[in-house]
């Protein structure tokens, strides 16, 4: 799986893209467009295997935090603590979308033949969170056009 250099200054560039994401969530409020990124990011989950595990790990560390900032901050009201608090929230929700689970006595688990897409699991699982992220995004929509 491809990742991101482990040096210590990488783990700067996830925060900086929080803050930007919640400073422009405030100048900019536009939930559904943050909750149409998370969408994006939620759909890059069906490229986890190689040759285009790079559009996955780039989605999760470049585009969630920024895009996860963004929504909470542009949905929230505009004051400065609770701005504050929303730069907290994408680390609640830098949660795995597919995990593999087995039972193994004392040997590892092996995995079956690997294939080059990605399996009934992973259609079904992904599905099921852009599907649940649209709901929000669509209810975000609708919300935003009744009148106050």
């Amino acid at each position: 799986m491809a990742a991101f250099p482990d040096s210590w200054p990488w783990l700067l560039v996830p925060a900086a893209l929080v803050l930007t994401g919640a400073v422009l969530g405030r100048r900019f409020p536009q939930p559904v467009l943050g909750i149409a990124a998370l969408a994006v990011v939620a759909a890059s989950a069906l490229f986890e295997h190689p040759p285009w595990d790079n559009l996955h790990v780039g989605a999760t560390w470049l585009l969630l935090p920024l895009a996860a900032s963004y929504t909470v901050a542009s949905s929230l009201p505009s004051s400065e603590p609770v701005t504050a608090t929303s730069l907290a929230v994408p680390a609640a929700l830098a949660v795995p979308l597919i995990a593999d689970y087995g039972w193994t006595a004392y040997a590892p688990l092996v995995e079956s033949e690997r294939t080059l897409g990605p399996d009934s699991w992973a259609w079904t699982s992904t599905g099921l969170s852009v599907a649940a992220v649209v709901a929000c995004g669509l209810a975000a929509a609708h919300l935003g056009k009744r009148p106050t």
